[in-house]
């Protein structure tokens, strides 16, 4: 007796190892349901097996697939399990479903209304047993598994509670199957998004290296996808900027998000320009946090139009604050550098109507200082094409 035992045990766990492998070896619940029906029959020594799912909203459950031992052809079987409705507390896989708990008929040959009875008593089956996926509360049920056989043997108490374990096991899969392929729908959905959008998108991992770069990034930054993805964040980012990537995804792994971060960015032709940054984790249901996603909008004209403005506010307080216009136009040249422009002229309109008398700062103040002299010496002509005339005739900014 004690050896029949051992031999038993040495089944049931061939049984779970053969399963676990099955799973393991499986993304979807179709590619699943063959593996786990052959192995729990074969357990309980059964000639045939079905599955079927529960569909959120439907009424009825949702045919998988069929299993049958090798030799015996079940086809018409499974024809008739596809064509009946299965809706809850309906045949053995609808009151399994009802019910969240194991069901069986040990003898359907006579007399009982089983859907597809007929066409499991032309194999010579006699016996079902219908199993919720997972055994529980009927609300939690995903699947039902479905079992023939001629020879009926009531299961013993080690034997149902091997078979809920193994319906643990694949509501489990099946859990993470719908996960897996929810995660793969949004990551689409978001993938269509991020092409379509304007906006410039783009994500890095822990590391800040970059994974992914849509049109609007080479848009704005001027550099292509495959030369982007697999660079670090920081060839974007100026010197006197150094660091600052690292602290943002700090931040943003800490839990916090970004809505309007402003800073500066270098783009591919070298030119500086001002970004809003909206900075965002990105999550994995196994892994947690693994990157951050940054939508970037260039903010450059407008940084421009709020310079300038601030500057002409600027400037007409400087109006009043001296009487000599020489000195007046030099505070307010330089005013303009360099949060305005790294170069700012002020050409004086003299009473014949020519140009001259003008008076020039810069970022690079030799090279004003040239520029105020040559302006000086060869004024220009104010009945020419260049900005300065067109400005005076039409009297309008250009």
């Amino acid at each position: 007796m004690e050896h029949s035992s051992e031999l038993e045990l040495s089944r049931y766990l061939r049984s779970q190892r053969e399963l676990a492998t099955r799973l393991i070896g499986a993304d979807f619940l179709a590619e699943a349901a063959p593996g786990f029906l052959a192995t729990v029959a074969d357990l309980l020594r059964w000639q045939v097996g079905a599955l079927w799912e529960v569909v959120e909203g439907a009424a009825a459950l949702r045919f998988v697939s069929g299993w049958a031992t090798e030799g015996l052809d079940a086809e018409a079987l499974w024809e008739r399990s596809r064509e009946v409705a299965f809706e809850r507390g309906f045949g053995t896989p609808g009151r399994a479903w009802a019910e969240g708990e194991i069901v069986s008929l040990p003898d359907y040959r006579e007399g009982l209304a089983l859907p597809h009875r007929d066409a499991a008593l032309r194999l010579g089956l006699s016996a079902v047993m219908a199993i919720p996926i997972p055994v529980g509360p009927p609300e939690e049920v995903l699947a039902v598994a479905e079992f023939h056989t001629g020879s009926f043997e009531e299961p013993s108490p080690e034997m149902l509670a091997l078979l809920t374990g193994f319906a643990d096991q694949l509501a489990s899969f099946i859990t993470r199957s719908r996960e897996r392929a929810e995660a793969a729908r949004v990551r689409q959905h978001m993938a269509e998004v991020v092409s379509g959008t304007h906006d410039a998108v783009m994500s890095k991992d822990l590391r800040g290296v970059v994974t992914s770069w849509n049109r609007g990034a080479e848009r704005l930054y001027g550099y292509s996808a495959e030369e982007a993805i697999g660079r670090h964040i920081s060839f974007l980012v100026p010197p006197d900027h150094k660091h600052e990537e690292m602290r943002i995804l700090e931040r943003v792994v800490g839990g916090e998000r970004l809505e309007t971060y402003e800073t500066e960015r270098i783009r591919a032709d070298g030119a500086r320009i001002s970004v809003s940054l909206t900075v965002s984790q990105i999550r994995s249901p196994l892994y947690g946090v693994v990157g951050a996603s940054v939508i970037a909008r260039d903010v450059t004209a407008e940084k421009r139009r709020q310079r300038a403005q601030e500057f002409l506010v600027a400037a007409s307080r400087l109006l009043d604050k001296s009487l000599d216009p020489v000195e007046t136009a030099r505070t307010i040249v330089a005013t303009a550098v360099p949060e305005l422009a790294e170069l700012c002229v002020m050409d004086f309109v003299r009473e014949d109507g020519s140009l001259g008398d003008s008076v020039v700062a810069g970022a690079d103040p030799e090279a004003a200082r040239r520029l105020e002299r040559i302006r000086r010496e060869s004024p220009l002509d104010p009945a020419g094409e260049h900005p300065v005339a067109q400005v005076l005739r039409e009297e309008r900014p250009m």
